[in-house]
Formats: structure tokens, sequence, C-alpha cells
């Protein structure tokens, strides 16, 4: 039994690198970091209850994406998603059947904690799960199937946007959509690392008729996205203190501006594998550099 608990773990949390476990952070500390800087308090129950219930959303997501890939004839024993990660079918020896009955249990379980949460901090919490599943489940359910449309990188925005209101809710105990104009910036900051991942699979992909972002833009195209997306976050980030969203210290997060500059020129010469870790560790050192800044 161990044995099995620690096998679904590591299937639904792709071993914790793809994307890298620690971006967890990046989604749930936006909504924490606003209720903090409007109140100078924060509430940590509400916090860990909240963080706790996502997870079994984004496992769920995890084996969702792998059941339908598979099920469409994306994965296949050659394809890159099994050269650079485990993959569940080829490297577990599961079937199909297996990841989605456990798509399932996750989602049941993330819904029945979330009813349980919606008793305590009210009946918003319940409706922005029921939103957060939508696009968890329809990143490549159908009839969404948002990552075969080149939406994958704007539903993992609005997730982080969502996840965001969340937090802010149960710790303020009213809904506020400011919380979402504040959390933009670390909603925006995390579109490279999937973009890159889609980035890597580019010929692959368009050989067997999917729609990435990549796809569209073309290759040489692409490869600016990862700059661009950086320049977008450090203007919003003082277009925020202009419009007094951000305080006046939270410019002084620019410092990270050469790190993130050598690290978009950089990603280009690593190998393929290593996308994903390499600019998480550049979104997360951003995240937590904003976010020491804005509170201080």
């Amino acid at each position: 039994m161990y044995q099995g608990i620690l096998k679904i773990v590591s299937i639904a949390s792709r071993g914790g690198k793809v994307p890298p476990l620690y971006l967890f952070i990046s989604y749930i500390l936006p909504g924490a970091i606003y209720f903090r800087y409007l109140t100078g308090t924060f509430k940590i129950l509400p916090f860990f209850l909240i963080s706790i219930s996502i997870i079994p959303l984004l496992a769920a997501t995890n084996l969702f994406d792998d059941y339908f890939d598979y099920k469409y004839g994306y994965d296949k024993e050659y394809s890159p998603n099994t050269r650079y990660r485990k993959h569940p079918i080829y490297y577990f020896g599961v079937s199909e059947g297996y990841l989605l009955i456990w798509g399932i249990i996750s989602i049941a379980i993330y819904f029945i904690m979330f009813s349980i949460i919606s008793r305590i901090y009210g009946i918003y919490e319940l409706i922005i799960a029921i939103i957060g599943f939508i696009l968890g489940y329809g990143y490549t359910g159908p009839p969404f199937g948002f990552k075969y449309k080149a939406l994958g990188e704007a539903s993992v925005v609005l997730s982080a946007l969502l996840i965001s209101l969340m937090v802010f809710y149960a710790e303020s105990g009213h809904f506020s959509m400011n919380v979402i104009i504040f959390a933009v910036p670390y909603s925006v900051i995390l579109v490279p690392v999937l973009f890159l991942g889609n980035y890597r699979d580019i010929h692959y992909d368009k050989s067997q008729g999917m729609k990435t972002l990549p796809i569209i833009l073309g290759v040489e195209r692409s490869k600016y996205v990862p700059a661009a997306i950086f320049i977008i976050f450090y203007l919003l980030i003082i277009l925020y203190y202009l419009k007094n969203i951000y305080p006046i210290m939270s410019v002084f997060s620019v410092i990270t501006i050469p790190i993130s500059f050598y690290g978009v020129r950089k990603w280009m010469n690593l190998f393929d594998t290593q996308y994903e870790n390499f600019m998480g560790n550049l979104i997360f050192l951003n995240t937590i550099v904003l976010s020491l800044f804005i509170l201080l």
C-alpha cells in the first residue's frame, strides 16, 4: 500500500520537476501578500487550508493531462514527454484507466475540501473552486482542450489569478477584484515555464497536428517570448507603483533585471530537458523578491 501511495504521488506531481514543484508558492503567495499589504496581518489558517485544498486540483490536472495526451495519441513511446520525465504509462507501466480514476478521485477530494471551506469562509470559495476545476480539467479535457488550442498559457494565468482570489477571500472575508489586479504581474511571469515546454516540443507537436502558442508564432519569434514576458513583468511593477497599486519599495525589485535577462539569453543554450527547471528558478526568484519589497 505504501509503495502504491508513493507511486501515485510521484505520478501526480511528476516527481516535482515538470513544472518545478516549488512554483506552487508562486501561485498561492499573491493573495496572502495583498492581504498583508492592506492590513499588516497574515492569517495562517485560511492560507494553509486553501493551499492544501488546491493540491488535489493540481494533481488532477497533471493526471488528466497525461490521460488525454495518451488517449488522443500525442504521447507515444518516442515522444518528448517520455524522454524528459518519467511518463506514467511508459515508465511506471500504469494503464490510462488508472490515470483517469485517480484524476476523478483527486477532483472528488478537491470538491469535498472546498465544500467544507465554503461553509467556513463563504460560498464564493466553492464558486471559484468550480471555475478552477473547469480550467484545470479543461486544460486537456473535452470539450475545452485549452492546451490543444494554443490557450494553455492563458488558462494558467487565469488559474493563478483565481487562486489569489481564493486566498484573499478566505483571509479577508470579503470579495474584491482588486486582488486580481494586484496579482497580474505574479501570474504573467508564470507563462515562460509552460511556454518553454511547448517550445521544446514544437516540432513534435506540429507533426501530431497539435496547436500551441509556439507553433502559431513559429520557432524564431518564439525565442523572444520569455524576454518579452519579463519586460512586461518589470513594466507592470513600475506602472503599479505609479498607479499606487504597489508601494514605492516594489520598484527596487527591478534589481533582478540583470539576472533575468542573463537567464532569458542563456536558456537557448541549455539541454531542452533543463528548460522548465531553469526558468522556474528565475520565476521563483522574481516572485520572492517582489513580495519582499512590497512588504518592506
